[in-house]
């Protein structure tokens, strides 16, 4: 039996890899919080291109579970994305691209696995990421999506319910103004016809 021995020289973040498998001729490393999946294979491969999978998010550096809830209050938009870049060729000079389409088309780049996202305006946001190893070798594409609310004061029913508040407020004051233009109009017709009145006797 052929032993053979895959570390971090193969390309494997063994610092960051808490347990290794094979089943059907596949390895499943376990690396932070999620689990990839690589063929036998391409240990053997040189231009084997790197995986990228998500880890961990935070929002105002707390953790919060991705996938279940990715509606962010207003002032909950300092965001942090970790990521996980595995790649098989070298564990040295491998770094991340990102970009936000609708924000930037271009790409940035950071040698840390982390993508830091502060002061963001409310709004939905796509994030685009992909690890590049040492030989520029590419991953395929990560796509991740969330969404920061706006405060109550900037929503649509809040910008309807101000409307017509100002419209009904417009409305009593007009109404308050011909009313009192009309008494004014009542006063004098009195007077007059009083004046008249005495006039004639």
């Amino acid at each position: 039996m052929e032993v053979q021995s895959k570390n971090e020289v193969n390309g494997l973040p063994a610092n960051n890899i808490s347990n290794l498998c094979l089943k059907d001729g596949k390895v499943l490393a376990s690396i932070r919080n999620s689990i990839v999946a690589l063929d036998d294979l391409l240990f053997e491969f040189e231009y084997t291109p790197p995986i990228i999978s998500f880890d961990q998010m935070f929002k105002n550096n707390e953790a919060v579970h991705y996938f279940k809830n990715m509606d962010f209050k207003y002032n909950e938009n300092k965001i942090d994305i970790r990521l996980n870049n595995v790649s098989l060729t070298s564990t040295n000079n491998k770094f991340i691209r990102y970009r936000i389409p609708n924000l930037d088309s271009t790409w940035i780049a950071t040698s840390e696995p982390v993508i830091r996202l502060p002061a963001l305006k409310p709004g939905k946001y796509h994030v685009e990421a992909s690890g590049v190893n040492s030989l520029g070798t590419e991953s395929k594409p990560l796509n991740i999506e969330f969404k920061i609310n706006p405060p109550w004061w900037q929503t649509a029913w809040a910008r309807i319910l101000g409307a017509t508040v100002l419209l009904l407020f417009g409305n009593f004051i007009l109404l308050y103004r011909s009313k009192r233009i009309r008494r004014e109009e009542a006063v004098k017709r009195n007077y007059l016809g009083q004046i008249n009145k005495i006039n004639d006797q």
